[in-house]
Protein backbone atom coordinates (compact mmCIF):
# COMPACT_ATOMS: atom_id res chain seq x y z
CA UNK A 1 0.00 0.00 0.00
CA UNK A 2 2.82 2.38 0.86
CA UNK A 3 4.44 1.76 -2.44
CA UNK A 4 1.32 2.18 -4.44
CA UNK A 5 0.93 5.97 -2.62
CA UNK A 6 4.58 6.80 -3.46
CA UNK A 7 4.46 5.70 -7.16
CA UNK A 8 1.02 7.94 -7.11
CA UNK A 9 2.79 10.72 -5.62
CA UNK A 10 5.57 10.55 -7.68
CA UNK A 11 2.86 10.47 -10.62
CA UNK A 12 1.44 13.58 -9.49
CA UNK A 13 4.79 15.40 -9.24
CA UNK A 14 5.36 14.72 -12.73
CA UNK A 15 2.07 15.49 -14.30
CA UNK A 16 1.96 18.94 -12.37
CA UNK A 17 5.85 19.72 -13.43
CA UNK A 18 5.14 18.87 -16.86
CA UNK A 19 1.74 20.66 -17.43
CA UNK A 20 2.53 21.64 -21.32
CA UNK A 21 3.26 17.80 -22.22
CA UNK A 22 0.93 16.90 -24.99
CA UNK A 23 -0.09 13.40 -24.64
CA UNK A 24 1.12 12.29 -28.14
CA UNK A 25 3.15 9.60 -29.87
CA UNK A 26 5.07 8.95 -33.15
CA UNK A 27 4.29 5.58 -35.13
CA UNK A 28 5.04 7.41 -38.75
CA UNK A 29 8.91 7.40 -38.23
CA UNK A 30 9.05 3.66 -37.64
CA UNK A 31 11.41 1.96 -40.04
CA UNK A 32 10.55 -2.00 -40.69
CA UNK A 33 12.63 -4.32 -42.54
CA UNK A 34 10.52 -6.19 -45.03
CA UNK A 35 11.74 -9.38 -46.17
CA UNK A 36 9.72 -9.12 -49.71
CA UNK A 37 10.92 -7.18 -52.55
CA UNK A 38 9.98 -6.29 -56.10
CA UNK A 39 9.16 -4.09 -58.81
CA UNK A 40 5.65 -4.26 -59.46
CA UNK A 41 2.92 -2.07 -58.64
CA UNK A 42 0.86 -2.46 -54.86
CA UNK A 43 -1.78 -0.10 -54.03
CA UNK A 44 -2.02 -0.32 -50.36
CA UNK A 45 -5.35 0.64 -48.11
CA UNK A 46 -5.16 1.17 -44.13
CA UNK A 47 -8.57 1.10 -42.42
CA UNK A 48 -9.27 1.86 -38.81
CA UNK A 49 -12.01 -0.98 -37.85
CA UNK A 50 -11.97 -0.15 -34.18
CA UNK A 51 -15.50 -0.16 -33.04
CA UNK A 52 -15.12 3.11 -30.67
CA UNK A 53 -13.84 4.61 -33.90
CA UNK A 54 -16.75 3.56 -36.48
CA UNK A 55 -19.32 4.71 -33.86
CA UNK A 56 -17.68 8.26 -33.87
CA UNK A 57 -17.48 7.53 -29.49
CA UNK A 58 -13.25 8.15 -30.20
CA UNK A 59 -11.23 10.56 -32.71
CA UNK A 60 -9.37 8.56 -35.63
CA UNK A 61 -6.40 9.94 -34.21
CA UNK A 62 -6.59 7.98 -30.83
CA UNK A 63 -3.49 5.85 -29.89
CA UNK A 64 -4.05 4.53 -26.45
CA UNK A 65 -4.48 6.16 -22.95
CA UNK A 66 -2.34 7.32 -20.43
CA UNK A 67 -2.95 7.14 -16.65
CA UNK A 68 -2.82 10.31 -14.21
CA UNK A 69 -1.86 9.52 -10.57
CA UNK A 70 -4.70 7.92 -9.63
CA UNK A 71 -5.58 6.06 -12.70
CA UNK A 72 -7.44 8.55 -14.37
CA UNK A 73 -6.91 8.31 -18.45
CA UNK A 74 -5.43 10.94 -20.26
CA UNK A 75 -5.55 10.43 -23.96
CA UNK A 76 -2.75 9.79 -26.17
CA UNK A 77 -3.56 10.49 -29.97
CA UNK A 78 -0.85 10.94 -33.17
CA UNK A 79 1.52 13.56 -33.39
CA UNK A 80 1.26 14.42 -36.55
CA UNK A 81 -3.00 14.80 -35.94
CA UNK A 82 -3.45 12.15 -38.66
CA UNK A 83 -5.30 9.02 -38.42
CA UNK A 84 -3.98 6.23 -37.22
CA UNK A 85 -4.74 4.54 -39.82
CA UNK A 86 -3.14 7.22 -42.56
CA UNK A 87 0.06 6.71 -40.45
CA UNK A 88 0.50 3.61 -40.07
CA UNK A 89 -0.17 2.96 -44.17
CA UNK A 90 2.05 5.42 -44.71
CA UNK A 91 4.45 3.50 -42.88
CA UNK A 92 3.92 0.35 -44.94
CA UNK A 93 4.12 2.39 -48.18
CA UNK A 94 7.56 3.68 -46.79
CA UNK A 95 8.92 0.64 -45.87
CA UNK A 96 7.60 -1.24 -49.56
CA UNK A 97 8.93 1.70 -51.39
CA UNK A 98 12.36 0.42 -49.89
CA UNK A 99 11.81 -2.54 -51.05
CA UNK A 100 11.74 -1.51 -54.44
CA UNK A 101 7.83 -1.60 -55.26
CA UNK A 102 5.90 1.19 -56.65
CA UNK A 103 3.10 2.22 -54.30
CA UNK A 104 -0.67 3.81 -54.77
CA UNK A 105 -2.23 4.91 -51.50
CA UNK A 106 -5.87 4.31 -51.23
CA UNK A 107 -7.96 6.63 -48.81
CA UNK A 108 -10.73 4.88 -47.49
CA UNK A 109 -13.19 5.63 -44.22
CA UNK A 110 -13.65 3.40 -41.09
CA UNK A 111 -17.13 2.78 -42.20
CA UNK A 112 -16.45 1.54 -45.45
CA UNK A 113 -17.34 -2.50 -46.23
CA UNK A 114 -14.61 -4.72 -47.06
CA UNK A 115 -16.13 -4.47 -50.70
CA UNK A 116 -16.08 -1.27 -51.05
CA UNK A 117 -12.72 -1.36 -50.18
CA UNK A 118 -11.58 -3.63 -52.27
CA UNK A 119 -13.00 -2.03 -55.20
CA UNK A 120 -11.00 1.17 -54.45
CA UNK A 121 -7.97 -0.87 -54.58
CA UNK A 122 -9.03 -3.05 -58.10
CA UNK A 123 -9.46 0.13 -59.60
CA UNK A 124 -5.88 1.23 -59.07
CA UNK A 125 -4.88 -0.93 -62.03
CA UNK A 126 -2.30 -2.33 -59.10
CA UNK A 127 -0.67 -5.24 -59.83
CA UNK A 128 -0.62 -6.15 -55.81
CA UNK A 129 -3.47 -4.69 -53.93
CA UNK A 130 -2.71 -4.90 -49.61
CA UNK A 131 -5.86 -4.12 -47.35
CA UNK A 132 -4.56 -3.63 -43.98
CA UNK A 133 -7.14 -3.39 -40.88
CA UNK A 134 -6.62 -2.14 -37.80
CA UNK A 135 -9.33 -3.97 -35.93
CA UNK A 136 -7.76 -3.30 -32.36
CA UNK A 137 -4.61 -0.68 -30.97
CA UNK A 138 -4.72 1.10 -27.42
CA UNK A 139 -1.99 1.86 -25.59
CA UNK A 140 -2.60 1.91 -21.78
CA UNK A 141 0.05 3.01 -19.85
CA UNK A 142 0.47 3.42 -15.99
CA UNK A 143 3.60 2.43 -14.04
CA UNK A 144 4.59 -0.28 -17.47
CA UNK A 145 3.03 -0.05 -20.97
CA UNK A 146 0.28 -2.27 -21.74
CA UNK A 147 -0.84 -2.86 -25.60
CA UNK A 148 -3.62 -4.97 -26.76
CA UNK A 149 -3.40 -4.92 -30.83
CA UNK A 150 -5.73 -6.65 -33.27
CA UNK A 151 -3.70 -5.90 -36.81
CA UNK A 152 -4.91 -8.07 -40.24
CA UNK A 153 -2.84 -7.90 -43.64
CA UNK A 154 -4.76 -9.27 -46.66
CA UNK A 155 -3.16 -9.18 -50.04
CA UNK A 156 -4.89 -9.53 -53.09
CA UNK A 157 -3.96 -10.13 -57.36
CA UNK A 158 -4.99 -7.43 -59.51
CA UNK A 159 -8.53 -8.58 -60.15
CA UNK A 160 -8.96 -8.81 -56.05
CA UNK A 161 -8.43 -12.16 -55.75
CA UNK A 162 -7.08 -13.62 -52.39
CA UNK A 163 -3.72 -14.65 -52.31
CA UNK A 164 -2.78 -14.34 -48.78
CA UNK A 165 -3.85 -13.41 -45.49
CA UNK A 166 -2.21 -12.93 -42.12
CA UNK A 167 -3.16 -11.25 -38.86
CA UNK A 168 -1.39 -10.71 -35.43
CA UNK A 169 -3.13 -9.65 -31.62
CA UNK A 170 -2.31 -10.10 -28.36
CA UNK A 171 -2.89 -8.11 -24.74
CA UNK A 172 1.19 -7.55 -23.96
CA UNK A 173 3.31 -5.88 -21.26
CA UNK A 174 5.62 -3.90 -22.80
CA UNK A 175 7.18 -3.37 -19.41
CA UNK A 176 7.75 -0.93 -17.27
CA UNK A 177 7.43 3.00 -18.73
CA UNK A 178 9.64 4.34 -16.44
CA UNK A 179 10.21 7.55 -14.29
CA UNK A 180 9.02 9.64 -17.11
CA UNK A 181 6.11 7.70 -18.53
CA UNK A 182 4.92 9.39 -21.37
CA UNK A 183 8.85 8.94 -23.13
CA UNK A 184 8.33 5.15 -22.43
CA UNK A 185 5.17 5.04 -23.90
CA UNK A 186 6.91 6.75 -27.25
CA UNK A 187 9.72 4.73 -26.80
CA UNK A 188 7.83 1.36 -26.28
CA UNK A 189 4.83 1.53 -28.63
CA UNK A 190 6.57 2.27 -32.37
CA UNK A 191 8.91 -0.39 -31.75
CA UNK A 192 6.07 -3.04 -31.05
CA UNK A 193 4.18 -1.64 -34.04
CA UNK A 194 7.37 -1.88 -36.27
CA UNK A 195 7.86 -6.14 -34.34
CA UNK A 196 4.07 -6.67 -35.65
CA UNK A 197 4.25 -5.55 -39.03
CA UNK A 198 7.82 -7.17 -39.65
CA UNK A 199 5.59 -10.43 -38.65
CA UNK A 200 2.79 -9.74 -40.93
CA UNK A 201 4.72 -9.11 -43.79
CA UNK A 202 7.49 -11.72 -43.55
CA UNK A 203 5.48 -14.33 -42.98
CA UNK A 204 5.74 -16.81 -45.48
CA UNK A 205 2.46 -16.76 -47.51
CA UNK A 206 2.69 -12.77 -47.71
CA UNK A 207 5.96 -13.01 -49.06
CA UNK A 208 5.39 -15.42 -51.83
CA UNK A 209 2.21 -13.49 -52.56
CA UNK A 210 3.68 -10.36 -53.22
CA UNK A 211 6.84 -11.54 -54.75
CA UNK A 212 5.14 -14.16 -57.38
Amino acid sequence: MKNRIKFAFVLAVMFIASGCIKYTYNLANVTPELYPAGNCSVAVASQDKRSYVISGRNKPQLVGVIRGAFGNPLYMTTSSGRPLADEMGGVIIGALKKKGFKTISVVVAATEPIEQVRKKLVATGAEKLIYFQIKQWKSDTYSNVRLEYLINLTVFDTKGKLLAEKESSGDENLGSGGFNIVRGTRKKVPEAFEKKLEELFNAPDIIKALER
